[in-house]
């Protein structure tokens, strides 16, 4: 157990000290649209098997902080929440929310 907690610290302090703003800021957004993505098609499967279900409030607060495009992508391939719009409200604001703040933080390095 010792080996796994030296190297997740390890792993972490690499990451920290080697990964600058804007790859750290990309790591992230693939990491939310991928959970966003399966997160859709988890609570579709749920939905279908008549089990507990992702609350709307998680799968609309992870798209909205990044995760928008998985999100979107999810809803249309998985015919899932597709007649609440509110959901395509919140996801495409998302997105723009994440291009407004790439383009404001590194827009200087184009």
């Amino acid at each position: 157990m010792e080996n796994i907690i030296l190297l997740t610290n390890n792993l972490f302090d690499y990451f920290i000290n080697h990964l600058n703003a804007q790859t750290f800021f990309i790591v992230y957004l693939i990491i939310l649209n991928v959970s966003s993505l399966f997160a859709m098609l988890w609570d579709k499967w749920m939905a279908i098997k008549k089990a507990q279900r992702i609350s709307e409030q998680t799968l609309l607060a992870m798209g909205f902080f990044g995760g928008g495009l998985g999100g979107l992508v999810g809803m249309f391939l998985f015919r899932h929440k597709i007649r609440k719009p509110y959901f395509t409200i919140v996801y495409l604001a998302g997105i723009f929310l994440v291009v407004l703040v790439y383009y404001q933080f590194f827009a200087s390095l184009f």
